[in-house]
């Protein structure tokens, strides 16, 4: 018979070892890790970020998200977007709409966060994108 508590602990063990991410320091890091089909994670500190243009009002907090599709650009860019449904954008209260993100990293370790806001019913904008500058390890953080 076989001890459980020996074999919890041993799928356990297995299984820290595939919880923690691997840290991407750098755009090399970012891009050698898409081209191996790894899955990535931005954290992105908004405080620590730069905004370029913006439409809608600071955000101070941390937002992690896990884009499903990456792009090596032929021109070298790492390129990832996601559209999410929300009911909860604060500058639309109580309306459905998708909120788009792109971003897009360059060799020179800045990430480009373009976000518009649109409307659930035909994807028309609602507000003018904004666009924030992170610097990768200070605004920006990249896990596989």
């Amino acid at each position: 018979m076989i001890n459980i508590k020996k074999a919890l602990a041993v799928s356990l063990l297995m299984l820290a070892g595939t919880a923690f991410a691997d840290s991407l320091p750098d755009y090399n890091a970012v891009k050698s890790a898409v081209n191996e089909g790894k899955m990535i994670r931005i954290a992105i500190h908004f405080a620590k970020c730069h905004a370029v243009q913006s439409s809608i009002p600071a955000v101070d907090g941390v937002g992690v998200f896990t884009p499903n599709e990456v792009v090596l650009a032929s021109d070298g860019r790492v390129v990832a977007s996601l559209t999410h449904f929300t009911q909860n954008d604060p500058n639309f209260p109580k309306r459905s709409t998708y909120q788009h993100v792109q971003y897009i990293l360059n060799a020179d370790n800045h990430l480009k966060l373009t976000a518009v806001v649109l409307s659930a019913g035909d994807f028309a904008p609602l507000t003018q994108e904004a666009i924030v500058d992170c610097e990768m390890g200070s605004g920006v953080k990249i896990y596989s």
